[in-house]
């Protein structure tokens, strides 16, 4: 499993997207690129926890081609050793074999940066175009603009934001980390910002996680509308799911379009077994929605991926688990929270790269 790197994952109740007038260009230009921007809306119901996914990405801080590749660096025009990457960027491949696939910056030095994977065994090769994004952070990514409930006591705040520790094993995990929103007036400075629960740590720079969802728990006393906005995604984005020895293991990972795709579509089925028995299937696929009316929510709908041998037609597919209905065309929306739930077996990890669902022609 990936180490955790903070953060998120959702469902959305309204989304937009807004189409720059070079948005489409893929062409890298080893400047800070320009991509379509857009927002997301979905309501806070009082006394409810709301599954959060996040569907846009921070502004890119340099765009551009690789230009040699050892081990884990990766020489790069327009990077230079105080450019601050390390710690608080990834970098996305935007072509070739790795395309989707991202790794966080542990280093940065005059026209290179290292992460801690060998890209070049992996098959990074010269010319392809990457992109070095920073991650969000609670502080930029979330906020009272944003229509968080602040608190005005630490001790009973009114609403909670709960982040996954991808490093947890097992499954029904509970949140690693939580957090609050607060106003400042019972710490030094007075300023609006992020404190960890319980330590009061301030917390505005924890990262958010591309790869998995956050859940915001608003007991205010009124709904609030949280809208999140920036960067459309322009091509695939990869997320983690492992299988561990001798115990069953939940991915809680999200649908990371701003717009729905189907099952059939998704390509979730490279990262799950293929289930011959029904009644008895490997792996599942557990479905939430950000539309709620409780604490710690239930699935919405479980499916498993069957090899169709059981099924009149041997048609290979999506089924719902339980009614063994063909949901080949039932659609996880945008942002949807997941969780791969990989029965125990060889341990492994692999990417899920969902196909993008949109063109931005």
């Amino acid at each position: 499993m990936k180490s955790p790197k903070l953060l998120s994952a959702v469902a959305v109740a309204s989304a937009a997207i807004f189409l720059s007038a070079n948005a489409q260009d893929p062409e890298p230009d080893d400047s800070a690129a320009t991509d379509p921007v857009g927002y997301n809306s979905t309501t806070l119901v009082d006394g409810t926890d709301t599954l959060i996914g996040v569907t846009f990405q921070d502004v890119a801080s340099l765009r551009g081609v690789v230009s040699s590749v050892t081990s884990g660096s990766v020489g790069l025009s327009g990077v230079t050793a105080g450019s601050g990457f390390a710690g608080t960027h990834y970098l996305l491949v935007l072509g070739g074999s790795l395309e989707g696939r991202w790794f966080p910056i542990t280093s940065v030095g005059d026209g290179s940066v290292t992460v801690e994977d060998d890209l070049e065994s992996l098959g990074l090769i010269v010319e392809t175009a990457v992109s070095i994004i920073p991650f969000w952070t609670l502080g930029e990514l979330l906020g009272e603009a944003n229509g968080v409930p602040v608190s005005d006591d630490l001790l009973a705040p009114k609403a909670f934001v709960f982040i996954n520790d991808l490093s947890e094993s097992g499954t029904n995990l509970s949140a690693g980390f939580v957090f609050v929103l607060h106003d400042g007036s019972q710490l030094g400075g007075g300023e609006v910002g992020w404190f960890e629960d319980g330590t009061f740590l301030p917390s505005d720079d924890v990262l958010v996680s591309p790869e998995s969802y956050i859940t915001v728990r608003n007991v205010s006393g009124a709904d609030s509308t949280l809208t999140i906005a920036g960067d459309v995604p322009i091509t695939t984005v990869g997320i983690s799911v492992g299988r561990i020895a001798n115990e069953a293991q939940d991915n809680r990972i999200t649908n990371p379009f701003p717009v729905s795709l189907t099952l059939g579509q998704s390509g979730l089925e490279s990262v799950v077994d293929v289930s011959t028995d029904l009644l008895n299937p490997t792996d599942r696929l557990l479905v939430f929605t950000s539309e709620n009316d409780a604490l710690n929510p239930s699935p919405s709908a479980v499916y498993v991926y069957h090899d169709g041998s059981q099924i009149g037609g041997g048609t290979p597919g999506w089924y719902s688990d339980g009614t063994f209905v063909l949901s080949d065309d039932v659609e996880i929306p945008a942002g949807a929270p997941l969780i791969v739930r990989k029965a125990d077996g060889l341990p492994g990890l692999g990417s899920w790269l969902p196909p993008i669902p949109y063109t931005l022609d």
